[in-house]
């Protein structure tokens, strides 16, 4: 039975690699099977489906499926280059959108094994790729939200609720709020900064 911090990991696996799947990235079936057993938390079939790709012909939406499921196995070294290997393949390809969910997916990565100054960088990173990117701002709650720092969480999240109410109100940010262990507390401090008198 996964935990729900391995359950919320694998919805937001899910979520960017759709997104690639949506946007023409994904368009393999192996590529898809693959993909759905990293979902179900088969991570060396979808590995044994991924090598049938040879390195070379590699597509970017190969690699980010491959370092999500090293990351689930926790073979972070070999998730680290896989993410690695996908940025760089969109930033070739000026999909900087694709990148940015990359180095997202880096940052989780990177957290996973308590790098947090690492992490934040690759958050950074993300927002330079793509600041209107929603995704950006998972990994930098969690990290401040794990290293206890309530201030510098709290400003973050008050930025984020004037910049991107939308996903601040969207199902999967609820979803990391009601499942994600990385998230305890975020739901009150939001419901406390709502519940302050507009200062008009």
């Amino acid at each position: 039975m996964p935990t729900k911090l391995e359950t919320a990991f694998r919805k937001f696996s899910w979520e960017t690699s759709r997104r690639a799947s949506l946007s023409g990235l994904i368009t393999e079936p192996l590529l898809e099977h693959a993909l759905q057993l990293h979902i179900a938390g088969r991570y060396e079939e979808a590995l044994a489906e991924l090598a049938q790709i040879p390195e070379e012909t590699r597509p970017s939406a190969a690699w980010r499926i491959l370092g999500h499921a090293e990351h689930g196995r926790g073979n972070h070294e070999a998730a680290i280059v896989a993410h690695i290997k996908s940025r760089a393949m969109n930033e070739a390809r000026g999909d900087p959108s694709s990148a940015s969910d990359d180095e997202v997916n880096l940052a989780a990565v990177l957290i996973s094994m308590r790098r947090y100054e690492d992490a934040w960088e690759a958050t950074e990173r993300a927002r330079t790729l793509a600041p209107r990117n929603p995704a950006s701002w998972l990994p930098r709650i969690s990290i401040l939200n794990r290293q206890e720092r309530a201030a510098e969480l709290e400003r973050e999240l008050r930025t984020l609720l004037r910049e991107m109410p939308e996903f601040a109100d969207s199902s999967r940010f609820r979803d990391h709020l009601e499942n994600d262990t990385d998230f305890i507390g975020v739901a009150d401090l939001i419901a406390n900064i709502r519940r302050e008198p507009c200062v008009s």
